[in-house]
């Protein structure tokens, strides 16, 4: 037992002498790595690329500048590279260090950079081309480090700045002719722009403008002639002559390559095509072309008789090409005499007077002429054979009078002879004679009609009918003479012949009003007056019925008025306004019930503003109060309102009387509060001695005012420790351990590791017992 002891004792004695002495060994392990073989590459004057030799295990490098004996970091990476960029001319020195376990090695062998700028070169291969007549492009090749171009147009021996470009070319639109010469310079933004240009000349001549080539015509629709082109180089638009006892009249200008003449008379037509150029002006020359116009005939038209019943007659012909209408003549004594114009290929014939007839058709083209007449169609018109046409002044609305029928009959040829009329719905009833009764009985009275010619054409019977009531209507209700705690009255109109059309009914003498109930729930005696109005207009004389309620005594006011926001004293003095009226309160409860009015968001204005509306005039109607409506200190209605973008101030609702005296008013906000609004008298959860500016002036570092957080309440405010650091300065990861802590605790427990090792180890005078 002693001796395994005295094992653990010896093996805790070792790793605590390991403890003690693992963290000097990272440190001469850590300085020991220095990364080796240091040097720089040039990118472009300016910008270096820094390499090494990675240190096995590194986990990090750190690149500085020790120039002038200071040590700059300049950049981290986990790699072997890191590029240095936009140094200025002058000599430079870098270094490198590797981080192994959180510990930053010593700095490596320098490496010296000598930066040089170069000199900017002027571009080569400077030239001018020409575009679309007289469009200027110059171009040049990119030059070294060049990050744009100067551009310069020489103007009698002296420098015109054009345009500072990125790219290797520039174009002059639409230049006069003339001589040119242009300079350019390379610009660099680190290195300066070049001492020399390169310099071209240019001479540019504009072009000059050629007419149109291929010029050509397309007879259309025998009359029309289209006018064709091909393109000429740098046009704009061409200018169209004809050529009329030969001078050129203009026709148009167009920016197509074709024209259309149209309504053309026989002959041959010239054409003359100039381009245009809004840069090179018109052409010297013109295009030319011709077209020869040969109307053709114009087809006769064949007629014949379709149908004809002895009075009506239908014509028809076939349809002529190029005919854009047609005439159709009546032979009268041998001549033609227009009887009328159609564009179609028919017609018929009706009202002719009696006798023979005789017709002929020719088709017209507004361009070629008229045909030669058709072949000739006659005919024979009897006397009359249609019947006559009868109508009735009757409708078939409900009256409460006397209805006189008047019977109105015409014929187009004989005229009317008679006209007979039938009482009732007996088909064995003789006719009566006359286009004049009157009916006066009640019911709905049948009657049927008819019409004869002087040429013995009768017409069909037709029917009609007449309504008459004159009874007026009976309303009856369901009141009783017994105390209600609340009633609704029922009337019911009753009427036999038209039926109800409306039920009126007043409460205690106010004007009456539609409806056939109501509901009473409020304390009082009402006297209730009512009739109704049959569909023949006839008034039912007024009854009255009388009602005892013991409803609520009195209403309170916070139940009226309150969805409106309005304050008690307002409401009491709108209630005595209206001298508390129990039918007008019983009103204004109702208009609480149908319109809740929703909270006031200006974000919903237009969702909202007419549900106010509909409540404000429901209250103007109950209680004869005016109502104005302001914003900004303007009158405004709510239509005005709707029509905003954005309410910016304050609407201001107010209850006034007819004479003006304010009753009460409603603020609907501009604007509502949000949870990002400042809040003035924030609540603190716990009491602070210090105001807070104090509280943030007693910190060190950005980390100590973490404890401040947005909701009013403050945490103390404790300053963290500083980290450690390397020999260098670098500070250690977060998994580095703190040296002289660990030394002192090793030395503590190497002691107490020995006095238990000296302790166990100690034989007892009579040697080992068992």
């Amino acid at each position: 037992m002693i001796k395994h002891l005295s094992k653990v004792s010896l093996v805790m004695t070792i790793m605590l002498v390991m403890q003690l002495f693992s963290p000097l060994i990272q440190v001469f392990a850590a300085e020991a790595t220095i990364p080796t073989n240091v040097r720089a590459t040039e990118i472009v004057p300016g910008d270096y690329r820094i390499q090494w030799t990675a240190v096995s295990g590194a986990s990090n490098h750190k690149v500085y500048d020790i120039t002038n004996g200071q040590q700059i970091l300049v950049g981290e990476t986990k790699y072997n590279v890191v590029n240095v960029y936009g140094l200025e001319e002058g000599t430079y020195q870098y270094a490198v260090t590797a981080v192994v376990n959180g510990v930053e090695s010593g700095l490596s062998d320098p490496v010296t950079v000598e930066v040089i700028y170069p000199e900017m070169q002027a571009p080569n291969d400077l030239k001018v081309s020409v575009q679309n007549g007289n469009e200027l492009y110059i171009s040049w090749a990119k030059s070294d480090y060049a990050t744009a171009y100067d551009v310069y147009q020489i103007v009698e021996g002296q420098q015109k700045f054009l345009k500072t470009v990125t790219i290797t070319q520039h174009a002059l639109l639409n230049m006069p002719e003339g001589d040119y010469v242009f300079e350019v310079f390379a610009v660099s933004d680190r290195y300066g722009t070049s001492l020399s240009s390169s310099t071209v000349s240019h001479q540019l001549i504009h072009p000059q403008m050629q007419e149109p080539t291929n010029a050509r015509t397309i007879i259309e629709n025998d009359d029309d002639v289209k006018v064709i082109w091909d393109p000429a180089e740098y046009a704009t638009k061409y200018s169209v002559y004809q050529v009329i006892n030969g001078e050129d009249v203009l026709l148009t200008e167009t920016i197509s390559r074709s024209v259309t003449v149209r309504d053309l008379p026989e002959g041959t037509h010239h054409f003359k095509i100039y381009s245009f150029s809004d840069r090179f002006g018109l052409s010297l020359n013109a295009a030319e072309t011709s077209a020869e116009i040969v109307y053709p005939g114009v087809g006769t038209p064949e007629l014949s008789l379709q149908s004809f019943n002895g009075q009506i007659a239908k014509l028809v012909w076939g349809t002529i090409r190029n005919a854009d209408f047609y005439h159709l003549y009546e032979i009268i004594d041998g001549q033609e005499v227009l009887f009328t114009t159609t564009v179609g290929n028919n017609i018929e014939l009706d009202n002719l007077e009696t006798g023979f007839h005789e017709f002929v058709v020719r088709a017209v083209s507004n361009s070629f002429r008229i045909s030669e007449p058709s072949n000739s169609v006659s005919f024979e018109v009897l006397y009359d054979i249609k019947a006559p046409v009868t109508t009735t002044s009757s409708t078939p609305s409900w009256t409460n009078k006397d209805v006189t029928v008047e019977l109105t009959a015409t014929d187009d040829k004989s005229g009317v002879d008679k006209t007979y009329y039938v009482l009732g719905n007996d088909e064995n009833a003789l006719p009566i004679e006359g286009n004049t009764f009157t009916i006066s009985e009640e019911g709905i009275i049948n009657y049927s009609f008819y019409s004869v010619d002087k040429s013995g054409n009768q017409e069909n019977v037709k029917t009609d009918m007449v309504r008459i009531d004159k009874t007026p209507p009976v309303t009856t209700t369901n009141a009783t003479d017994e105390w209600h705690d609340a009633f609704t009255l029922q009337m019911t109109g009753e009427d036999h012949l038209s039926g109800i059309y409306t039920t009126f009914y007043s409460i205690n003498g106010e004007s009456y009003r539609v409806g056939n109930s109501i509901t009473l729930t409020r304390k009082g005696e009402y006297t209730i007056s009512f009739y109704s109005v049959d569909r023949a207009g006839n008034k039912e004389s007024a009854q009255t019925v009388q009602l005892k309620i013991n409803g609520i005594e009195k209403i309170e006011e916070e139940t009226l008025l309150g969805n409106l926001g309005l304050q008690g004293e307002e409401i009491e003095q709108i209630l005595g306004f209206i001298q508390y009226d129990p039918v007008k309160m019983e009103e204004l409860a109702l208009l609480e019930e149908n319109f809740l009015l929703p909270i006031w968001d200006p974000s919903k204005k237009n969702e909202q503003l007419p549900q106010f509306k509909d409540y404000l005039n429901g209250l103007k109607e109950i209680t004869a109060v005016e109502v104005k409506i302001s914003t900004n200190e303007q009158i405004v209605s709510i239509e005005d309102l709707m029509k905003l973008d954005k309410v910016t101030s304050d609407i201001v609702i107010e209850i006034l009387t007819p004479e003006g005296e304010m009753l009460g008013d409603i603020v609907l906000a501009a604007a509502i509060p949000t949870e990002n609004d400042t809040i003035e008298n924030p609540v603190i959860n716990e009491p602070i001695e210090k105001p807070l500016e104090e509280l943030l002036n007693e910190t060190t570092s950005e980390e100590q005012v973490e404890g401040v957080r947005d909701e009013g309440y403050i945490e103390p405010l404790q300053a963290k420790e500083d980290s450690p650091k390397t020999v260098n300065g670098a500070k250690l990861p977060v998994t580095a351990s703190n040296m002289p802590l660990n030394i002192l605790l090793g030395i503590i427990m190497m002691f107490v590791g020995a006095y238990i090792f000296l302790k166990v180890t100690k034989r007892p005078k009579g040697g080992y017992s068992k």
